[in-house]
């Protein structure tokens, strides 16, 4: 049973975390490579460059005023998840740990470039990352499971379910 229980919450912090690194990479090459120009990937998906200064969906909130509500914001969910959900549920706290990277990810082009590096576009004008795309997918990964009450005994080993 224990088996069981980790493997979906370890492949999703293990996904996390590579996609974490992967979007880093892509964030130092669009700084270097795409500034002064577009990759056509796909009709209508090209990798590009934006420093976008604003908040989600580029809502004009910036400078100290957005960094301040954005740390604060994260290390709330932070907290959250070290003081209740990781004690009670694996899956949930592994989908929370994902959104917590990929925000961290967009705080720290915050303080290295003022602004979050974005460089993929897709049929629309927005241009996002994989830090975005992992925070959204978190979130609605939350809100699916947020309906859906687990016990305790489910998600996370008992003294007994460790051989203690």
């Amino acid at each position: 049973m224990l088996r069981s229980n980790i493997i979906l919450p370890a492949s999703i912090t293990v996904g996390a975390a590579l996609l974490t690194v992967f979007d880093r990479i892509l964030k130092w090459v669009a700084l270097t490579q795409w500034t002064d120009r577009h990759v056509e990937l796909l009709p209508g998906v090209q990798l590009t460059f934006l420093l976008n200064k604003g908040i989600a969906l580029s809502v004009p909130l910036t400078g100290t005023v957005a960094l301040v509500c954005i740390l604060l914001l994260f290390l709330a969910l932070l907290a959250w998840l070290v003081l209740t959900v990781w004690r009670h549920d694996w899956v949930r706290s592994s989908i929370l740990g994902a959104v917590l990277l990929g925000a961290g990810s967009n705080i720290v082009d915050r303080f290295l470039y003022g602004g979050v590096v974005d460089y993929l576009q897709v049929v629309l004008p927005s241009v996002i990352n994989l830090a975005d795309v992992m925070v959204v997918a978190g979130i609605v990964g939350l809100l699916v499971l947020s309906g859906r009450r687990s016990p305790v005994s489910e998600n996370q080993p008992t003294s007994r379910a460790l051989g203690e």
